[in-house]
């Protein structure tokens, strides 16, 4: 009889470690697919490379600015630069769009809507390059944090080492004109770039592009339904800034009349 009973128990112990051994499977599966498709946005080797946002994947939000000053503001003191709840006029004017009932938010996997909270962040830093930088076609390497710097290695020849201070006070102009729109809706570049970064490496991003002719595809596109799962998927410690990005995002998808997500 007790040899009986440590068999059933060996048999649960092993079933057991075999459905934690597929987990961990699972997971660590789920973490190379991710880690595969943002080396592949960037045209780059997943095994040699990584992009702008990639590359700090370990990063956690307590390690991304100096002294861990704006953590303790994030999660213990009121904001000071985020957007407020309320909404302004410039915001409600971003934010038009039809409306979506929420059976089809509902629709979306729980992964994919984690995977569009972070792929806001990614097509905001990805928008706000743009703007700056608009005749460089391929900004791999290209991330809100280094603007400055990348400023002038672009102004900089790479042969004599001579400076295009024209084109350098141009790309100048360009981004503080676009820090002075968006810092009408709280966006700080200093704090608000590691945020991003930090919302992409902690959400991921999209896997692939949504079929055009897919319902889904249509929701990707509408501010509301974006708002909506923004509120419903982040943390209130972090939705403040999470919405702050969201805002702008749409704001600039309305100033240059393209989609919300560019792909």
């Amino acid at each position: 009889m007790d040899s009986e009973e440590s068999t059933v128990s060996l048999r649960q112990q092993n079933d057991q470690l075999r459905q934690e051994n597929e987990y961990l499977k699972l997971t660590l599966g789920l973490l190379r697919e991710n880690q595969t498709l943002r080396s592949k946005l960037y045209g780059t080797d997943p095994s040699t490379a990584h992009g702008p946002l990639e590359k700090v994947s370990a990063v956690t939000w307590e390690d991304t600015l100096d002294d861990g000053c704006f953590t303790i503001d994030l999660l213990k003191a009121p904001h000071r630069t985020s957007s407020p709840l309320e909404t302004t006029t410039a915001k409600k004017s971003a934010l038009k769009s039809p409306h979506l009932d929420n059976d089809q938010q509902e629709s979306y996997l729980p992964q994919v809507k984690e995977r569009l909270v972070g792929e806001i962040a990614f097509q905001l830093d990805r928008r706000i390059l743009g703007n700056v930088f608009q005749e460089q076609h391929r900004l791999y390497g290209f991330t809100v944090a280094n603007i400055p710097d990348k400023i002038i290695q672009v102004c900089t020849h790479p042969v004599s080492g001579k400076v295009d201070e024209s084109l350098r006070t141009r790309l100048t102009g360009q981004y503080h004109a676009l820090l002075e729109r968006l810092g009408r809706f709280g966006y700080n570049a200093g704090r608000h770039a590691s945020f991003a970064e930090f919302m992409v490496n902690t959400y991921g991003i999209l896997r692939q592009r949504p079929d055009p002719r897919s319902a889904q595809n249509s929701c990707y596109g509408n501010p509301a339904s974006l708002q909506r799962l923004v509120v419903n998927t982040v943390p209130s410690t972090l939705l403040k800034d999470a919405l702050l990005l969201h805002t702008c995002l749409c704001y600039l998808a309305e100033q240059d009349g393209k989609p919300l997500f560019l792909w």
